[in-house]
């Protein structure tokens, strides 16, 4: 009897084991057998940056998908901002000295005013969107400018820079680049 009852529990222990099995004839393992991760979008560091789809000066429609597989810094800035002005130095700084590709996003500026700044003090940036109602870049989760969203190559928010971009903002920056 007690072989009996060893001998059974043995082939139910057995049979429970192969049921379990990765199979693609188990429709119990086939429905997790494949899991693939989603990123989440959003405004926080470690999402997928939403995509922003605003006009340059000159009308053309840029995206933030278009900028995919490169580092990018998305600058939030106007020409009316005093703290802006107070960090264009450092966006000189990185576009000139590395390879990083800068977008601004004109935030609810006059076209002319800022084409004026930008010929006063220089153009740092690689891409220049205009966002005229400030409504893309509050989708965005900027509320108050300068503010500055460090991406990597598949557009993941990195890093972001609230107020102005300082010395030890560039560091930051360089380190993370290299």
């Amino acid at each position: 009897m007690i072989l009996k009852t060893t001998v059974g529990a043995a082939l139910i222990a057995s049979a429970a084991w192969f049921s379990f099995q990765p199979t693609t004839n188990n429709p119990a393992f086939a429905a997790t057998e494949v899991v693939t991760p989603t990123l989440r979008v959003g405004t926080a560091i470690g999402d997928l940056a939403p995509e922003i789809a605003l006009n340059n000066p000159k009308g053309k429609q840029m995206k933030l998908s278009d900028l995919r597989g490169q580092l990018v810094l998305i600058d939030f800035w106007a020409s009316w901002c005093a703290p802006c002005r107070l960090e264009h130095p450092f966006l000189l700084k990185l576009n000139s000295e590395t390879k990083l590709n800068i977008l601004g996003v004109n935030f609810k500026d006059k076209k002319n005013n800022a084409i004026n700044f930008l010929n006063s003090y220089g153009n740092p940036y690689d891409e220049l969107v205009r966002d005229d109602l400030g409504k893309k870049s509050v989708n965005f989760g900027v509320y108050g400018i300068p503010e500055s969203i460090l991406v990597n190559k598949d557009l993941i928010i990195i890093k972001k820079f609230i107020g102005p971009l300082s010395n030890e903002d560039y560091k930051i920056i360089q380190k993370i680049i290299k």
